[in-house]
């Protein structure tokens, strides 16, 4: 068999904690919740997604593994933001970038 290179896809579902006092210190933060209301939960909500998605397209994954030709490219990202901004809605959420 003599396939030189073969193009893989693949989905991955996650979740991570984010804290609120961290990720405003961070200088992305202000960049990537540009222009949004923060006080208005579906603002809100759009700018974690956009915040989380920016570093989530930057990581280089699968670039250290010996069967890649470089990083993997992040695509499609779909981000649900649980009960971000309204302390009442335990199970609300929005679908981001």
């Amino acid at each position: 068999m003599n396939i030189p290179i073969v193009d893989v896809t693949f989905k991955i579902n996650g979740r991570v904690q984010l804290d609120m006092d961290r990720a405003q210190e961070d200088p992305w933060w202000d960049q990537f919740t540009q222009g949004l209301d923060l006080n208005d939960p579906i603002q809100f909500q759009q700018a974690v997604s956009n915040y989380v998605s920016a570093y989530l397209t930057r990581e280089e994954l699968l670039s250290d593994a010996p069967f890649t030709c470089g990083p993997a490219n992040v695509y499609n990202i779909h981000i649900e933001v649980l009960n971000g901004g309204n302390d009442n809605a335990a199970n609300d959420s929005n679908s981001g970038v």
